[in-house]
């Protein structure tokens, strides 16, 4: 490469993403995670079947289906809130409904209620600092290799991803990331 083809050295900049997820992709990633999961305390123990989530009335619902002492579906729904102080979702309104036919299961559904709030808690009550790491490095790892058009280059690197705003609807969830960093453009 001769000295006229390298980049200009990078300067600080800062980059906005929209970045959207549907349903099906949350749903996708939230079964591989909890399909085959064991719920138990004693007596009690089931198994995760099978999740389903989508949006209604700006609530997002999650409806699991259960195998075990519980034999049936747990419904949940919940307006999830984004704490920009916390770097975490919180989820208010949080219901959880667990139908009972049998008065095992209903012995059952008392049982794992309290369970089951604490491990939903447990899952939902997160930092985002791992995730939005992981962002990072995938994003600074496709701008080496990003060419926005033909005779355009680009180097640098992006660092303190933040989530700035979110929202969901009927169609998915739509997250508004933010980063600064170091970024050259050359166009030749």
């Amino acid at each position: 490469m001769s000295e006229g083809d390298k980049l200009p050295r990078p300067m600080l900049s800062s980059i906005h993403l929209p970045v959207a997820v549907s349903w099906q992709e949350i749903q996708k990633r939230a079964s591989a995670a909890a399909v085959g999961k064991v719920i138990e305390k004693s007596p009690v123990k089931i198994t995760i079947m099978d999740v389903v989530i989508w949006e209604e009335f700006g609530l997002i619902k999650v409806q699991v289906k259960t195998q075990g002492s519980y034999d049936g579906m747990i419904r949940l729904s919940t307006r999830p809130v984004f704490n920009k102080a916390k770097n975490k979702f919180e989820f208010n309104d949080l219901k959880l409904d667990m139908a009972a036919e049998t008065f095992l299961q209903k012995g059952a559904v008392f049982l794992l209620r309290g369970v089951i709030e604490s491990q939903l808690e447990k899952i939902l009550d997160r930092s985002l600092d791992d995730p939005i790491r992981e962002f990072t490095a995938k994003a600074n790892q496709q701008l080496k290799s990003f060419k926005p058009m033909p005779n355009v280059d680009l180097d640098g690197e992006l660092k303190e991803f933040k989530l700035v705003d979110f929202g969901y609807d009927e169609k998915g969830v739509m997250l508004s990331m933010a980063a600064e960093g170091m970024l050259a453009v050359r166009v030749s």
